[in-house]
């Protein structure tokens, strides 16, 4: 639990260093929320839908590293063929890189870059509850809500 709270705090402050433009457009309500545990912040139902906003009408623009990076995670979990702990816990290390690379390389600016932060914080939870337990029917859910998530990601961003 404590490792998973200093990865959070970690990546918030990773997040945290993004330049942001001063914001012209409609603020979107309530778009960070604390996680009270990894398994609640986790979100498996993807109820981060509720939260995220769309840019009036259209799809957010979102830079080509970041539709890459979400299309190879999507590929990942599209093809993966775990049945053990230990190849779950890969999964979640190759998610985990391409996720460390879509922040590494955030050039969003603004409100697509807060919509894209309510995207990725349940999933970057997701990710990391992949990578430490240690029940396998945790993980097939796990899998399950990580592909779904990822498969919604086109529904907000272009």
């Amino acid at each position: 639990m404590k490792k998973i709270t200093f990865l959070m705090i970690a990546f918030a402050l990773v997040i945290a260093g993004c330049k942001e433009t001063k914001k012209t457009e409609t603020p979107l309500p309530e778009q960070h929320e604390q996680h009270e545990d990894s398994q609640k912040s986790s979100d498996l139902t993807n109820s981060w839908t509720e939260k995220i906003a769309l840019d009036g009408d259209k799809k957010w623009i979102a830079n080509k590293e970041t539709n890459r990076g979400v299309i190879a995670m999507l590929s990942l979990i599209k093809s993966d063929k775990s049945n053990t702990i230990n190849e779950y816990k890969k999964l979640g290390a190759a998610l985990n890189k391409e996720k460390n690379t879509i922040i590494k390389e955030c050039t969003m600016k603004g409100l697509s870059h807060d919509n894209l932060h309510v995207f990725l914080m349940p999933l970057i939870d997701k990710i990391e509850l992949l990578q430490s337990t240690e029940d396998l029917e945790i993980d097939n859910t796990l899998k399950v809500s990580l592909k779904k998530h990822l498969e919604l990601y086109h529904t907000y961003f272009e």
